[in-house]
């Protein structure tokens, strides 16, 4: 919601300065959202936040392509002095660009999305179950589980654990254990004035 209310504000504040602008402003949200999603992965199951990665992609693609042939054909009509008639227009060109771009990415979203779904729904007890079953083929192992959750705490890259250093007594070495099967190795002396109480986390 709160990036769709953006796009609104961008386009009425940048309206006076026409599309171009538009669409710059609607790139920036874009990568703003998509550095987001990367960076904190807000849903619970994995496959959900892949999705939305693919979405970000495709509409960043989308934009980029209306902004570079909006930006070529432009430059073609001032370099042929044809600013003043029909320079509002986009060239043959650059209208198969967008139009090769906009529905490629559209539809590369939409069939990797229900591909995915289908994939992942070959248990599923409903009409989806059979459909997913006819249409596709469960591989034998799956990368990800598009509609499990996963625990949050799995989402931290290292558990991290407190280690405490005890300073050793000057006067001798100190024998350490391993592993419980009485082997024991010996420490080198450390002067405790050197040495203090700190936890690693």
């Amino acid at each position: 919601m709160l990036r769709k209310a953006a796009f609104v504000v961008v386009a009425g504040s940048l309206r006076g300065y026409g599309p171009v602008a538009q669409v710059i402003g609607a790139v920036c949200i874009l990568i703003i959202s998509l550095s987001l999603q990367l960076q904190y992965i807000p849903y619970e199951c994995t496959g959900h936040d892949r999705m939305e990665s693919i979405s970000l992609h495709s509409s960043l693609f989308i934009l980029m392509t209306v902004l570079l042939s909006v930006s070529v054909n432009n430059s073609n009509n001032n370099s042929n002095n044809n600013s003043s008639d029909g320079g509002g227009q986009l060239g043959p060109v650059s209208t198969m660009v967008i139009i090769i771009g906009v529905f490629g990415a559209t539809i590369f979203f939409f069939v990797i999305s229900n591909w995915l779904v289908m994939i992942h729904s070959h248990h599923h007890p409903g009409i989806l179950g059979k459909i997913a079953q006819l249409c596709t083929t469960r591989p034998a192992k799956l990368n990800f589980k598009l509609f499990e959750k996963i625990d949050q705490a799995s989402r931290k890259i290292t558990n991290k654990k407190k280690t405490q250093v005890v300073p050793l007594d000057v006067g001798g070495s100190a024998e350490v254990g391993k592993g419980g099967k009485g082997t024991t190795q010996k420490e080198k002396k450390v002067n405790p004035k050197n040495l203090r109480n700190w936890a690693l986390e």
